[in-house]
């Protein structure tokens, strides 16, 4: 099996069975690298439900030693998949210098936040660490991605990586449209950006095409529930669906976010994790210049909530 044959065999088993690409490399790589695991042993070190495990084991039957009583590689392939499943697992720690001295590069052609958008500029760490989160999860390989918004330029980072089948950036604001295509182009980064006030019904073209949906939406109920109807929309319906959701609230607050908690539960989302002040922003002194991420996951019962949309925006 050549090197190629094997990436789409990872690609069509992860569509097939609804797992996360890492998942599939990790597996590959535990049967590779040692030869006395049974099926208890890999649904413990993977976290798969053992009917999940046994259909990634026939998945991959044609390169298993067979009639063996642990789960292991054919010794004439061993050597490859090792090497193979080693190189994919270190895609997950990017470059991170890369990023950061592109992101300086065009820091003074960055637009003033608009206040009017509830736009603060994340830090470019954060920027960082968001793309290496996203890279860490498996959420950047082979993915296609949409950006509601993007003034933190994420999409440039996570682009950079080189690693997402394709990205898209719905973008109110004329200006950073303007600068993400430029440094798109510059870059040969192929972002696709497009004019989009989220208020306003997103050509359906795009929905059900992306595997997530990264969104630092406005910091209001109706913000929120807006920005969440949209990605809803946008992602894929299987359980590889993914939505990333930055929400920050000073912590004498709290009220504010159990309502918002209890949108994201009426939406039947999940809430997979919540990484408490993982954003810092320049400004946004009101809310402690941090914010939560949120990673949010489809389930089979997610639906959009219709509220007022009468303010979106805290200046509103």
């Amino acid at each position: 099996m050549s090197r190629e044959q094997l990436s789409e065999k990872i690609e069509i088993t992860s569509q097939k069975l609804e797992l996360r690409r890492i998942v599939v490399v990790n597996f590959l790589y535990l049967i590779s690298h040692s030869s006395n695991l049974s099926s208890q042993d890999l649904t413990r070190k993977l976290g798969l439900p053992q009917v999940h495990l046994y259909r990634l084991i026939h998945e991959f039957s044609d390169i298993l030693e067979p009639k063996s009583v642990n789960i292991k590689t054919k010794k004439n392939l061993t050597k490859k998949i090792a090497n193979y499943a080693k190189r994919m697992l270190l895609e997950i720690k990017i470059n991170q210098n890369a990023i950061k001295e592109i992101i300086n590069k065009y820091q003074k052609n960055r637009p003033k936040p608009d206040r009017n958008l509830d736009q603060f500029n994340a830090t470019i760490a954060t920027t960082v660490k968001r793309v290496a989160k996203l890279a860490r999860n498996g959420d950047l390989a082979g993915k296609e991605i949409a950006f509601l918004g993007d003034d933190d330029l994420v999409s440039i980072g996570a682009a950079l990586t080189h690693q997402c089948k394709k990205i898209t950036v719905f973008e109110i604001d004329d200006r950073l449209s303007n600068l993400i295509t430029q440094i798109s182009q510059e870059n040969n980064l192929n972002i696709e950006v497009v004019k989009q006030d989220l208020r306003q019904l997103i050509d359906k073209s795009y929905f059900g095409k992306y595997d997530l949906v990264f969104t630092d939406p406005p910091y209001t109920k109706e913000g929120i529930n807006l920005f969440l109807n949209q990605a809803i929309k946008l992602i894929k319906k299987n359980f590889l669906g993914r939505i990333y959701l930055c929400y920050g609230n000073s912590d004498r607050a709290r009220e504010r976010e159990i309502e918002i908690q209890k949108l994201i539960l009426d939406h039947n989302l999940i809430i997979k994790t919540k990484l408490n002040q993982f954003n810092k922003y320049y400004g946004a002194e009101s809310i402690g210049s941090q914010s939560s991420l949120y990673i949010l996951d489809w389930t089979p019962s997610t639906k959009t909530v219709n509220l007022k949309q009468e303010k979106i925006y805290t200046n509103d």
